[in-house]
């Protein structure tokens, strides 16, 4: 992309790497001393805090608002303020060893079924269990029939006054889940045993995301595919989206070149 900016614009693009996890940190000192990028890529829980400290400036999509998902337009908005250009959006997915399970269960009771038919130490890891609960990769059962952690109006947003966890929907969901550990089918592992215990090919299904996939694909001893979370009694599991974006600095002094970066 910046070569061929430059050789259509004549303005060079200079590409600097940095570990993802120290450019929020960086842009907030570098940004106000004017040493800065006009651009970077970021997170989109990252916008409350650079947002409300002046670092970053609102992004007009214009008609090309259609072209992105809802879900990362929403993630990437602020008060009313679209502050980057989504470029990814992730959420966890069912990974299963294909040699144990040739096709994707569509819902639970097939999962229970292909359970039953394979010996292994654990048939699904789901990181939550032992001394490392995790709520993130539990939620898409509090979801699964209603429940919800704050509740969302398209028109309004979020209501943090009203906090769904105590539902019967979401103690529904989260019964269900107990049950698949009471019965054997979900072991109550932590994170890294759940990951460990798939790789080793000890275990059938692994729910996890897209950031496991450099792992998966630098590695030959497990054959796996991806697939959707299987439903839940007919419902669809609703996991937590993130998404990935550029935003623009407000500290830029090359606004219109970089926005024509972004959206040209």
């Amino acid at each position: 992309v910046a070569p061929a900016f430059t050789e259509a614009t004549g303005v060079d693009v200079i590409v600097e790497i940095v570990d993802f996890g120290q450019i929020r940190d960086q842009v907030q000192v570098a940004g106000p001393a004017g040493e800065g990028p006009d651009i970077f890529i970021g997170a989109h829980d990252w916008i409350g805090e650079l947002a409300a400290n002046g670092v970053i400036a609102p992004i007009d999509l214009g008609p090309k608002t259609s072209g992105f998902f809802g879900v990362a337009l929403n993630a990437f908005s602020y008060e009313g303020e679209l502050y980057a250009v989504p470029y990814a959006t992730e959420s966890v997915a069912l990974y299963y060893n294909t040699d144990m399970v040739p096709e994707a269960p569509a819902d639970w009771e097939a999962v229970r079924t292909a359970c039953a038919a394979i010996d292994v130490e654990n048939c699904v890891g789901i990181p939550g269990g032992g001394e490392g609960p995790d709520a993130y990769h539990n939620y898409p059962f509090v979801s699964a029939f209603g429940g919800y952690i704050f509740a969302y109006d398209a028109a309004t947003g979020y209501d943090p006054s009203d906090v769904g966890l105590d539902t019967p929907e979401a103690i529904e969901g989260v019964q269900f889940l107990a049950d698949l550990v009471e019965s054997g089918i979900v072991a109550p592992t932590n994170y890294d045993t759940a990951k460990n215990l798939f790789l080793e090919g000890n275990e059938a299904f692994w729910i996890t995301g897209p950031w496991e996939r450099g792992t998966l694909e630098g590695q030959d001893a497990v054959n796996w595919s991806v697939a959707q979370l299987p439903l839940v009694e007919g419902n669809v599991m609703r996991p937590f989206v993130g998404a990935q974006g550029f935003f623009l600095s407000a500290f830029s002094e090359n606004t219109v070149v970089a926005q024509s970066f972004l959206l040209d």
